[in-house]
């Protein structure tokens, strides 16, 4: 194994140093379950797609000296925005180091400080309400892009496997733009839950117009470029952050937290022709999860249900309000219904799984909550707590060497990188219940 370990394993160490554990032992991972089979079935939809119509004479773009230097998005002068990509080759965060490795990304780029785009704001104008209907649906919260580089890969430009570096604890999506340039190869590959999905960026004329290609999707969503083979692809990348406060703040249900609209992609596919994995059937997947979860609670051994979240997360964005996709799903149907909280977890793997072979069940026997002390009064359960895992979540891999070494196109450090989250769930309790439960964990301190 490297040396190089995820920061939450650090985390593990100082509790166990602190003899915490004696207090908190963890959570066991239930195995084959009912409630895991469940969780399978509400369906996820990590990405979108979609066309622009645009006009040859519309946004130009170039540098601080000459701001059309580089023609327009529509007519690109690929002479000219290689000449100043030239010496700019693309680097990638391996860990907390950013490393120029061209058997892994080979490419060239130019940051969006040394770009002139006042004229760019027709593309924003044209995605973001996309974004809103699609991955960050909710009436209290809306997407704002920010771009971020031009990405230009050549003959033979390529970039392996990775997901996107963060920049902030509210930025949780990119946004690809494909200009027009002729270029053969050059593939977008997205891959999530282990399903790949290829995207072909070519854009295409029709008549006086460009049809130019559009994918969006969340930044932990894994991703690659497939070798050009001719010609050069260039493309404008943005990142999308996700405002929640200033504008939405009388937005809040009675508990202030948000509220989530229901993902309807049925109606947004048929209506303006985006491509998205269809989740209509999540109606009656969360029904029998919800079902499956009242039927657990009801136990009198069982206190507290927990499952891993679907997507990563920094660790300061495992939040209500910057849940993604699904995530925000299940939280907007399960909250009303149990005693929701989120925290960043850590699995615990099995001895004879140190070799990096996390692909089952059986890899791990424990789940840790990392809770802030502040925290602490209401995090634990004494005991009936269990965990259930599904298939082909990420958290699995958070710590291994491969994801540690490929995160993201730059450095990240280390209270920035991905982590793993997990939805809890207890049984609603009356105001006299809870004032019971206050004083018992008092008494038990």
């Amino acid at each position: 194994m490297s040396t190089t370990e995820h920061p939450i394993l650090t985390y593990l160490e100082v509790e166990k140093a602190m003899s915490r554990y004696q207090r908190n032992p963890g959570i066991e991972v239930a195995k084959n379950n009912v409630i895991s089979k469940a969780l399978n079935d509400v369906a996820c939809a990590p990405f979108t797609s979609f066309k622009i119509l645009s006009s040859p004479s519309a946004a130009s773009f170039g540098t601080a000296e000459d701001d059309k230097a580089f023609g327009s998005i529509e007519k690109p002068n690929v002479d000219k925005i290689m000449d100043v990509a030239k010496e700019n080759q693309s680097k990638f965060g391996r860990g907390e180091q950013t490393v120029l490795d061209l058997d892994y990304r080979d490419g060239y780029e130019i940051e969006a400080k040394d770009l002139a785009i006042d004229d760019l704001w027709c593309l924003n104008k044209e995605i973001t309400p996309v974004l809103n209907q699609t991955l960050f649906v909710g009436r209290n919260r809306k997407a704002e892009l920010k771009l971020y580089k031009l990405a230009i890969y050549k003959e033979g430009g390529h970039f392996d496997w990775h997901r996107d570096s963060t920049h902030g604890d509210d930025h949780h999506g990119t946004v690809l733009v494909s200009l027009n340039t002729a270029w053969k190869g050059g593939a977008l590959l997205l891959r999530h839950r282990g399903v790949e999905t290829t995207f072909d960026m070519q854009p295409a004329n029709k008549g006086k117009l460009v049809e130019m290609q559009v994918v969006a999707f969340y930044t932990d969503v894994e991703h690659k470029v497939d070798p050009v083979t001719e010609g050069v692809r260039v493309v404008l990348q943005y990142d999308v952050y996700v405002a929640t406060d200033d504008y939405c703040s009388d937005r809040e249900d009675d508990e202030g937290e948000p509220i989530y609209d229901v993902i309807n992609t049925a109606s947004v596919q048929r209506n303006s022709g985006y491509e998205l994995p269809d989740v209509t059937e999540n109606d009656e997947a969360l029904e029998l999860l919800i079902r499956t979860l009242r039927a657990s609670l009801k136990q009198k051994k069982i206190q507290e249900v927990g499952f891993p979240l679907r997507h990563l997360y920094r660790q300061q964005s495992i939040l209500p309000q910057y849940l993604k996709g699904v995530n925000a799903l299940m939280y907007r149907r399960l909250s009303p219904l149990f005693e929701v909280s989120l925290y960043p977890i850590l699995l615990h793997a099995t001895a004879d799984c140190e070799s990096g072979s996390y692909s089952t069940d059986e890899a791990f026997s424990t789940v840790y909550k990392c809770v802030n002390p502040s925290d602490e009064e209401d995090a634990w359960v004494k005991s009936g707590a269990e965990f259930y895992l599904y298939d082909a979540i990420d958290v699995r891999y958070i710590s291994s060497v491969e994801y540690i070494e490929y995160t993201g196109n730059e450095s990240q450090e280390a209270w920035c990188q991905y982590f793993g989250g997990g939805m809890f769930l207890r049984a609603k309790e009356s105001a006299g219940d809870k004032r019971r439960m206050k004083v018992q964990r008092t008494n038990l301190r």
